[in-house]
Order: C-alpha cells, then sequence, then structure tokens
C-alpha cells in the first residue's frame, strides 16, 4: 500500500512538472487569449489519479500544442487583456481639407427672346487700288501676205546733178539682185532716198570703205494698222494689292435685351389650388437678368424704370368662372384680366406695362371661383417679363 501511494506522489509531480513547462512555453496564446479546463466530477485523467483536484477546479492548457480538455472537463477561455474602458473626450475638429474639383456644369436654360435688330452703319470708304499685274504674253502673229513678183531691172543712166528733195514717192517693186561690181571710191554722201522694198540677200560682197554718214530721211507716213490679231491667252493674275484702310465704323446698333426673367409653377396637390384672391406661387426660376425672384415665392421686382411685356400661360383641370390678371404693388392692371371660359385646358394673357424701379409683380386668380393647376411633371404656370426700352 505504500509502495503504491509513492508511486502516485511521484506520477503526480512529473505531471505537474510537464503541466508548469507547457504553461510557462506558450500561455496565453499569440491572440493574447488564455484557455483552460474546468474539472466537472471525477479525478482521474487518462487513467491517473490527480491530487489536488477535485470539482470545479481550473487547468490551464496550450492549444496551439495541441492539448485539449478531457471528458470530464469543460473548455474555457478569456482575453488577458482587461475591460475595455470608457470612450474619450472627442478631440479637436480638424482642419478644413482641400477645396473639392467644381461639379460638372448644369444644362442650359431656355434661350430667351432675341432683341430688336440694330440698324445697319454706313459703308466704310473703299481702299486704294492695289498695283497692276504684269502684262500678259503678247498674242501670236498673224500670217504673212504672199510676197508679189519682182519687175524686171531697167539700164543704169548716167548720174545727173543731184536736184532737190522730192516728195517721197512710192516704193517700187524690188527689182532682182544684180552681180556684185568693183568697190568704187567713195563718192560725197548724198541725200539719203526713200527705202525700197526689201529685196532678196546677195551674196555677200567684199566689204567697202565706209563712207561718210548722210543726212537722215523724212519719215515716210505710217501705214494703215494692220488686223489685230487674236488675243493671246492672260497672263497670270497679278500678286493681291494690300488691304485698304478700314472705314469709320458705323453708329452703334440699339442695345439688345437689358432687363429679362422668366419663372414657372410644378404644382403639388398641396398649392395646385389657386384661390380667389390669392397669387400664385412660382416654384422654379428660367434665366433672370435683373429682374429678380426668389424660387417659391410670389413675388417678382423689376430692376429699373420702363416698359416692360409681360406674358403668362396657365394649365388648368378645374375653375371656369375663374380670371387671371397681372397686380403690380398689390393693385390689379385691369388692362391684364383674362376670365377662364373653359373647363379645362390653357388660359393665357400678355400685356405692355410701364414700371417703376422696384415695382412687385405677382400672378392673381382675381376671382371668388378657385382655380386648379394641373400637376407636376406638366408645368401649372409659366411668367415671362421682358424690358423693351
Amino acid at each position: 500500500m505504500k509502495r503504491r501511494i509513492v508511486r502516485a506522489g511521484l506520477m503526480a509531480t512529473i505531471l505537474l512538472a510537464a503541466l508548469a513547462t507547457n504553461v510557462f512555453a506558450d500561455i496565453p496564446d499569440q491572440n493574447n487569449t488564455f484557455h483552460g479546463c474546468v474539472q466537472n466530477g471525477s479525478n482521474f485523467f487518462n487513467g491517473w489519479f490527480l491530487f489536488g483536484s477535485s470539482k470545479g477546479s481550473l487547468r490551464l492548457i496550450d492549444t496551439e500544442r495541441g492539448q485539449s480538455c478531457a471528458s470530464n472537463e469543460t473548455a474555457v477561455s478569456w482575453s488577458a487583456n482587461g475591460a475595455t474602458g470608457p470612450t474619450g473626450a472627442t478631440g479637436p475638429v480638424g482642419d478644413t481639407g482641400p477645396q473639392g474639383d467644381t461639379g460638372p456644369q448644369g444644362p442650359s436654360g431656355p434661350q430667351g427672346d432675341s432683341g430688336p435688330q440694330g440698324d445697319t452703319g454706313p459703308q466704310g470708304a473703299s481702299g486704294p487700288q492695289g498695283p497692276s499685274g504684269p502684262s500678259g504674253a503678247i498674242g501670236l502673229t498673224g500670217a504673212t501676205g504672199p510676197v508679189g513678183a519682182t519687175g524686171s531691172a531697167g539700164p543704169s543712166g548716167a548720174s545727173g546733178a543731184t536736184g532737190p528733195q522730192g516728195d517721197t514717192g512710192p516704193s517700187g517693186p524690188q527689182g532682182d539682185t544684180g552681180p556684185q561690181g568693183d568697190t568704187g571710191p567713195s563718192g560725197p554722201a548724198g541725200d539719203t532716198g526713200p527705202s525700197g522694198p526689201q529685196g532678196d540677200t546677195g551674196p555677200q560682197g567684199d566689204t567697202g570703205p565706209s563712207g561718210p554718214q548722210g543726212d537722215t530721211g523724212p519719215s515716210g507716213p505710217t501705214g494703215a494698222t494692220g488686223i489685230t490679231g487674236d488675243t493671246g491667252p492672260s497672263g497670270p493674275s497679278g500678286p493681291q494689292g494690300e488691304t485698304g484702310p478700314s472705314g469709320p465704323s458705323g453708329p452703334s446698333g440699339e442695345a439688345g435685351l437689358t432687363a429679362y426673367g422668366y419663372v414657372y409653377e410644378l404644382s403639388t396637390i398641396a398649392d395646385a389650388t389657386v384661390v380667389g384672391g390669392a397669387d400664385v406661387p412660382f416654384s422654379n426660376n428660367g434665366p433672370l437678368t435683373g429682374v429678380m425672384h426668389t424660387a417659391g415665392t410670389t413675388t417678382i421686382v423689376v430692376p429699373v424704370s420702363g416698359t416692360y411685356q409681360v406674358s403668362w400661360n396657365a394649365t388648368i383641370t378645374a375653375g371656369i368662372g375663374s380670371a387671371f390678371a397681372v397686380a403690380v404693388n398689390g393693385v390689379v392692371d385691369p388692362s391684364t384680366v383674362v376670365s377662364t371660359v373653359v373647363p379645362t385646358g390653357q388660359v393665357n394673357g400678355t400685356s405692355m406695362l410701364t414700371l417703376a424701379a422696384g415695382d412687385v409683380l405677382t400672378l392673381r386668380n382675381n376671382s371668388a371661383v378657385p382655380a386648379t393647376l394641373v400637376l407636376a411633371p406638366g408645368v401649372g404656370v409659366q411668367f415671362t417679363i421682358t424690358k423693351l426700352d
């Protein structure tokens, strides 16, 4: 009996040493979590009796080394970290971040009415004439007429005294060229006779000594102008002359629109019915230049004095017997009243009003009969105002 107790004590010591080694090796695990086993009943573990072990006792294990609880134990685990503390106070607000990129361009509003056409300015003065281009090529020469027959040469008479210069007679026909004679001595230079027709070219004779220059005879009459030959092809155009200075600017045309506005109402069930004496609200703005309107309100303010064209169009689903009119500073202008004579459909009006700067306009149900506007997405009312002068 004593031997058995000694043996059991020795085995318990070895087991506790092994457990201690495992605990210090990898406990807690890499997630900072403890794992253990709680004793449910018997003190035997894998056939061994565990001293000091009783129901409810706890032992640590290393799950990363493959250790696990026995069948009579319940596995438990807990974090080595303490409980989460209370949330700290909110820190100060950080600096504002950089400006974001600009968003995409919104769609363009509808095109406003065109202003009246300004008067055309006077025509500027013409610039100076550019230099002439080079002359075109000369046209082809017309065909030469046939040569007349050569007359027979008469005998040479003795040379008489030189008489006075007579009138130039007509040119005689060209005689045949005689044989080249010996060169005689140079006589005194006589007056230049009339030029005869061009004879055939004779053989080249020996060059005689040059005689003195004779006086130049009078010029013969100018012959008749020959038939004009066909016009030659046009020569290339000359270079472009420099542009002349600009003429003075014409007077400025009339100015375009200086003030205009467009507003409209997309009705909902809450505001589709306009009771008698009430003004129509306008939920949206179109283009506004000078004219002022806050979306969702009834009033429209003009910027400067002048004559304005006011146009409106209402689409109703009920309200026959009602009437619409433009009110200026709360007072209906009698020239703008339009009665509703259809149970459903469109009612519209156009008027020209002389307004002062700061005047406030509204579109009013000028009757005791309620008028019901068409619901969105249909446009219940459109209102346009344009300064004309």
